[in-house]
């Protein structure tokens, strides 16, 4: 069941707003402490015969995106591996960040919800018209908090159904989580990484011991249904600051201190099988 929370972090309608003064803000954990785990699910300029392209959704006004193409640069692989930023409302730098422009990370506006969306708004030249990369940092937490979507919202057309599959797979669609994990399973290369970073300690879990009665296991099971395997959890920050955090508050555009409580920050790394 999606999780309900005071502010809808699912709406369309939250985001555009919030981007309205909105210009730069990251979740969980800064780009600093995030990339050295990232580096590791990056090829090596000698390893690249074509271009590797990565998919950061959910982007919003993060800077993780040009970060990691930094990163690339400065490892003199920027040529051979391209970063795009995606989101489903436009961002404050997309007006100058379209995948048309001479941007070093360009923005694609595109629903990771919508398997057609995905297909049209993913450049032409890239291989397959799949990614070699996929990562979001809090875009599934807050895709969990959504309500069920409806049937008739899953297939737009037969040309997405791709493969046949079973109705209880296509019932569990219908839960967003789901939906996400479909979706990115059609986009991504045999082998392919999706790194999700997380403040759910059980957002996926590794079923070790094949016992379905587990609920966290069970997760595992959906998980692998959808063509993933799970292959590492692990738990790389917390978010406590004993001062608060200053932020701008979308609504008056104010500078105020919110306390959190203290919870983990968490990377997953699912491999395309």
């Amino acid at each position: 069941m999606p999780i309900r929370t005071a502010t809808d972090f699912s709406s369309a309608e939250y985001w555009s707003k919030r981007f309205e003064n909105e210009n730069s803000f990251e979740w969980l954990i800064s780009d600093e402490k995030l990339l050295p785990f990232i580096e590791e699910y990056l090829p090596s300029s000698e390893g690249i015969d074509e271009r590797f392209n990565i998919l950061h959704f959910g982007s919003g006004t993060s800077s993780l995106g040009s970060s990691i193409q930094n990163h690339c640069k400065n490892s003199n692989c920027d040529n051979k591996i391209q970063v795009y930023d995606s989101d489903y409302v436009q961002t404050p730098s997309s007006s100058s960040s379209s995948s048309s422009s001479t941007s070093t990370v360009p923005f694609l506006l595109m629903d990771i919800l919508s398997l057609k969306s995905i297909k049209e708004n993913t450049p032409k030249d890239i291989n397959l018209n799949k990614w070699d990369l996929i990562i979001d940092k809090s875009t599934c937490d807050a895709i969990s908090c959504g309500s069920s979507l409806s049937p008739s919202n899953l297939f737009p057309s037969k040309e997405e159904e791709e493969e046949e599959e079973d109705e209880d797979m296509i019932s569990h669609h219908e839960e967003p989580v789901n939906r996400l994990l479909y979706n990115l399973s059609k986009t991504i290369i045999k082998g392919g990484k999706w790194l999700s970073i997380s403040y759910s300690s059980n957002r996926f879990h590794i079923d070790n011991n094949n016992n379905s009665e587990n609920r966290n296991e069970g997760n595992a099971l959906m998980v692998q249904q959808y063509g993933w395997k799970l292959i590492e959890k692990k738990l790389i920050s917390t978010t406590y600051l004993p001062n608060g955090k200053s932020i701008k508050d979308f609504k008056t555009g104010k500078e105020r201190i919110v306390h959190e409580p203290e919870t983990g920050v968490w990377l997953y790394v699912l491999e395309r099988i």
